[in-house]
């Protein structure tokens, strides 16, 4: 049998399926991400419908109710005691079935019971690809972590960043997906977008490359379109926004290069520290003048740090497991 097959599942629905059809389709739906899928289109269809029905229909006006109570009792009246049973049955039955249906998904599903949650911790010089239940990704850079639900919830998707992440998010009205900081939160419908937002940085940098986002802080909202890029001061609670010419280039550590753009000293070894798992020490505090624009694909730290000596009058140093800066 193909757990697919659409007829199956809605006869599971109707209760008209066999046991065996019936335990197969939930497990199908309860431990797939095909499975999760089709129960949130399943969701997303019926929500459609209640808002169509909801805009196509007007209330009945208390007249109309008085002559449709009228006519309602008068034909329970008439009727034989077996023919209202039935009727009485026709309208409970459902409910019933629902009901069971809803309680039998619940227990795969845990809808109404306690969230759990999955943590991922992604050390210095790794990254990692996870793709959640809905089939949206999210791939982490060095250095990051995360905190997401096994399940996600009928009306909205929520997962925490600390860190870097570049999301690819399914679109989904009905549950929008909302990335949490330490400062902000960023809610989407379905896009692609590179947020960066450690902990221990000043500033917390969103790059949107497809689809819309909305960035919220205490006292602001910001709507991001396609090539546009905010930065947000978490001291200040100040946000900027600009266009950037080539908005792919903030995601470029998915491929291992490394990008600075008139990157000061101070963050790019903080950078450098996460992505080659080393450390820095800064000997001579002039050195913190200088900035460093550059793409590299270097994989070894002491070949991106000859290209810097050749941007910046400045010296890396290897002592004792720790690189010392100094003016050259």
């Amino acid at each position: 049998m193909t757990l697919s097959n659409k007829k199956i599942i809605q006869e599971v629905i109707d209760c008209s399926s066999s046991k065996e059809n019936a335990c197969d389709v939930v497990n199908w739906l309860s431990s797939t991400i095909e499975g999760h899928q089709t129960l949130s289109d399943m969701i997303d269809h019926d929500a459609y419908v209640i808002e169509d029905y909801m805009l196509d229909n007007n209330p009945i006006d208390p007249t109309q109710s008085a002559e449709l109570l009228e006519k309602i009792d008068t034909q329970i009246r008439n009727n034989r005691f077996r023919l209202l049973t039935l009727r009485i049955a026709a309208v409970f039955l459902p409910l019933i079935i629902i009901l069971g249906f809803g309680i039998y998904v619940n227990n795969h599903f845990n809808i109404i019971g306690k969230t759990t949650y999955t943590e991922i911790n992604i050390p210095n010089g790794e990254k990692a690809h996870i793709i959640f239940q809905d089939g949206s990704e999210a791939i982490l850079n060095s250095s990051s972590k995360i905190v997401f639900p096994k399940k996600f919830g009928i009306t909205k998707r929520e997962i925490q960043l600390e860190g870097e992440a570049y999301f690819k998010i399914d679109k989904n009205k009905h549950r929008p997906f909302i990335v949490k900081t330490d400062k902000a939160d960023i809610k989407v419908l379905g896009t692609s977008f590179n947020v960066s937002a450690y902990k221990e940085d000043e500033f917390i940098n969103v790059t949107l490359d497809e689809g819309i986002i909305v960035f919220n802080t205490p006292n602001n909202k910001h709507q991001l379109s396609p090539g546009q890029q905010l930065i947000f001061n978490k001291d200040r609670n100040e946000s900027f926004m600009r266009f950037l010419k080539k908005p792919e280039n903030s995601s470029l550590w998915m491929s291992d290069k490394l990008f600075f753009d008139d990157t000061p000293l101070r963050q790019a070894i903080k950078i450098l520290e996460r992505k080659f798992d080393v450390k820095f020490e800064i000997k001579d505090n002039k050195a913190v003048d200088y900035s460093f624009t550059i793409i590299t694909d270097e994989r070894d730290i002491d070949d991106v740090l000859k290209e810097l000596e050749m941007i910046a009058p400045i010296r890396f140093d290897l002592q004792n497991d720790i690189y010392e800066i100094t003016l050259s």
